[in-house]
């Protein structure tokens, strides 16, 4: 279940870098490894972005729903998921390692829409 929620990442990440991006000599080697870890994975299909040193390789593979017949592209919608929670708990600790959060705070010190609640 946890291994189709990767690919959604990625297609996020292509989303908003693939524009503008051109096929770069990292692609092919990029494609060659989705070709080969995509089937163990479960997911039906997959996007991807990778930015490296200012360079842009994207790709994408499968089918957005298996058996559907329709290909991903860089323009095709995969849903969310429970996945944002890992970015929020990365973010939040990011704070905390910047001195800007404290864990042992209550909410209600951070938002206010909070405050007089238990």
């Amino acid at each position: 279940m946890l291994m189709w929620r990767i690919p959604v990442l990625l297609l996020l990440l292509c989303t908003d870098a693939s524009a503008g991006a051109q096929e770069s000599p990292c692609a092919q080697s990029i494609d060659e490894f989705v070709d080969r870890t995509l089937p163990a994975s479960g997911a039906p299909g997959i996007a991807y972005a990778i930015i490296d040193d200012g360079v842009v390789c994207t790709g994408a593979r499968g089918e957005a729903l298996a058996g559907s017949g329709h290909l991903v592209t860089a323009d095709t919608p995969f849903q969310l998921g429970s996945i944002s929670k890992s970015f929020t708990a990365v973010a939040v600790l990011q704070l905390v390692d910047a001195g800007f959060v404290e864990l042992d705070s209550p909410i209600a010190d951070y938002l206010d829409v909070f405050d007089g609640q238990a």
